[in-house]
């Protein structure tokens, strides 16, 4: 089994380099970022940074990763934005029919 070494792009490093993760794991598709001590917190300042520096990044999170206080950012692709478009949909969708 060959060990492939995975290495970010110039936007992730940039990223890297400005929120400066204490613990962070490089996967495939970005960064795994965990220990955030003030989940939501975190998060926002994660945005507010892809958006300042227009980095092709997105930002991932899930019920899992709540146990332990991480999050994921990811490289942008097309796909990811499609799903993104869907998923907010459909938020809007389930808040009209909740009012």
């Amino acid at each position: 089994m060959e060990m492939t070494v995975l290495k970010p792009n110039a936007d992730l490093q940039k990223f890297i380099d400005k929120f400066e993760p204490t613990k962070f794991k490089l996967i495939k598709n970005g960064i795994e970022i965990r220990g955030i001590i003030d989940l939501n917190r975190g998060i926002q300042e994660a945005k507010a940074l892809i958006e300042r520096f227009q980095l092709r990044l997105i930002i991932s999170h899930t019920a899992e990763m709540l146990s332990y206080r991480g999050f994921e950012v990811n490289y942008f692709s097309e796909e990811a934005n499609i799903a993104a478009r869907h998923q907010q949909a459909t938020a809007k969708l389930d808040t009209i029919h909740v009012k």
